[in-house]
């Protein structure tokens, strides 16, 4: 069941009164991405409100957060600016049918804890997760995203959203959590579902969690060498006695993994892809050496964050972000596709030669909620678009295909990508990688 913070007394008096600024200039978040040139609109939006602009997500009030340096802030600042909705104080009603609902709900993991109630969760879930070693998750990407590339290679034609960058991550995450396949197929569909919001996120939740909760009882009754095992030797460390307890905040924090491979690495994948696909020059220079993979990644992870917005940042005071009075209990949504077109990181160019490094990246996050495990995001990530153009080097985007984008104000994720290539004979297959030998 959805549940939001408790209304204080007249709810209905939080609601801007007429003619002020945040009332009568608050923009749909919706209107922004149906236009046609998103950055022509950041441009008008900064030159109109600066750095923080009101706007509502499907009738509710927030401040969106377009500076980078006002984003960082935010990112940094977690005592001031909250990740936990228990300060939300929204300026009127909430619809009972939000289409964003889920993703404003408290839930007991590392994504909304703060305090020592984040370390400790954070901690858990970095240990477990960590036990993992690079080399073998790289090599077990590599043999995955093969069998992958296999099942369509012959045929000189796919689509490699559904059939590759969708897939890959979700599946290799899986696998580090000791899933078995037959789990991964089942959440390849309910995972977008979640991510776009709208009517069938509730139930592709609950399809999620029904998937997780029985993996985690399997784990309890037969023991692995896995993320899941570590992650429930972790929690019953701590609380031997609250079994149900600890099983929630597994569930949960596996939930958020998850989510982020296929909201994040997936599209990241897929985003990668389709600057290599639409550029024969960018291509060719990756084939022949003259531009690295790793390169390509962090410059699409700059231009096209997978994860375009972080909804859910609560100011705990009163306070004043970029040229605006945030009041006590405001949401704040942080506008990643946005912060990277700040003048104030300087010309195209400049902007440009930063995309390369990721430490100017802040689609990774900053502060205690940085992503805690960026090193895997990108061993995956990279080895997947680098094993798909070593086996297929020729492949363009297919003839008279056009892009459509996902209609999600969080994700940037293409609904499909159409491709072509010189059809190819399947790989010798290996034996499966083992991850934990």
């Amino acid at each position: 069941m959805t549940s939001y913070p408790d209304f204080p007394a007249g709810a209905s008096a939080l609601l801007p009164p007429a003619g002020c600024p945040a009332h009568n200039a608050a923009l749909p978040l919706a209107e922004i991405d149906a236009h046609p040139d998103p950055r022509e609109m950041y441009r008008r939006m900064r030159a109109e409100h600066g750095p923080v602009v009101p706007v509502t997500l499907d009738g509710v009030f927030g401040w969106l957060v377009i500076g980078f340096q006002e984003t960082k802030r935010v990112m940094r600042e977690g005592v001031l600016y909250s990740r936990s909705p228990r300060h939300w104080r929204p300026r009127g009603p909430i619809p009972a049918d939000w289409s964003l609902a889920l993703h404003t709900q408290e839930r007991p993991n590392a994504l909304f804890a703060t305090g020592e109630e984040h370390t400790r969760l954070r901690g858990a879930l970095t240990r477990s997760l960590g036990r993992t070693r690079p080399g073998t998750v790289r090599r077990y990407t590599r043999d995955r995203a093969n069998r992958l590339i296999d099942e369509f290679c012959e045929t000189g034609s796919a689509d490699l959203v559904a059939h590759y960058a969708a897939q890959l991550p979700l599946m290799v995450l899986m696998r580090i959590f000791g899933f078995s396949e037959q789990a991964a197929v089942r959440l390849v569909t309910a995972l977008p579902a979640l991510l776009d919001g709208g009517d069938k996120a509730q139930q592709a939740n609950q399809q999620i969690m029904n998937v997780i909760e029985g993996h985690i009882a399997h784990r309890r009754r037969e023991l692995g060498a896995d993320a899941m095992a570590w992650l429930i030797e972790e929690s019953d460390a701590r609380s031997a006695q609250e079994i149900a307890r600890s099983n929630e905040e597994i569930r949960e924090q596996v939930w958020l993994t998850l989510a982020s491979a296929m909201g994040a690495m997936g599209n990241w994948i897929s985003n990668g892809l389709e600057r290599q696909v639409n550029s024969a020059q960018m291509r060719n220079d990756v084939n022949h050496g003259l531009a690295d993979i790793e390169g390509a990644m962090r410059a699409t992870l700059w231009e096209q964050p997978p994860l375009q917005r972080v909804i859910g940042r609560w100011a705990t005071r009163d306070t004043r972000l970029g040229e605006q009075d945030i009041a006590a209990g405001d949401m704040l949504v942080l506008d990643l596709a946005a912060v990277n077109q700040d003048p104030c990181m300087g010309s195209d160019a400049e902007r440009a030669a930063l995309a390369a490094h990721s430490e100017a990246n802040l689609p990774y996050g900053a502060g205690e909620h940085e992503c805690p495990f960026p090193d895997l995001a990108e061993a995956i990530a990279v080895t997947a678009v680098d094993c798909l153009l070593q086996r297929l080097p020729d492949v363009r985007l297919a003839d008279g295909a056009s892009l459509t984008w996902r209609p999600s104000v969080i994700v940037r994720a293409l609904e499909a990508l159409p491709v072509r290539f010189a059809p190819t004979a399947r790989s010798v297959s290996a034996s499966e990688v083992p991850l934990h030998a």
